[in-house]
């Protein structure tokens, strides 16, 4: 999937768009005092990995499916700046490429 990067948004010098070469953390001044850090570059990718083939599971109902791929995406946080623009831009990616759209995301018996 190809995600067009951020422009004019905080963090733009961060290389947006990339996938991450380096540890982040969210909250705290650094990794030791970290609210949260995610993987590091090397799990990220096998996360990422993992992510994709779930996403081409189908035994679940499509919005429980993208409900668990945005908080696994957001969990793995795969760039530098933040994964929520781009975790958006998936979820209705995702759900037009299998023909399953807003239909059967509100379709609670799906």
């Amino acid at each position: 999937m190809d995600i067009p990067p951020n422009r004019g948004v905080r963090g733009q010098h961060r290389r947006p768009g990339e996938l991450r070469s380096s540890p982040v953390w969210i909250g705290g001044s650094t990794l030791e005092d970290a609210v949260f850090v995610p993987p590091p570059p090397d799990e990220m990718k096998r996360a990422l990995s993992d992510l994709e083939r779930f996403l081409h599971e189908r035994d679940l109902p499509l919005l429980i499916q993208l409900a668990i791929a945005h908080y696994q995406f957001e969990v793995i946080h795969p760039f530098t700046t933040s994964a929520s623009p781009a975790c958006a831009d998936s979820v209705v990616a995702f759900s037009s490429r299998w023909n399953r759209g807003a239909e059967q995301v509100a379709d609670w018996e799906t």
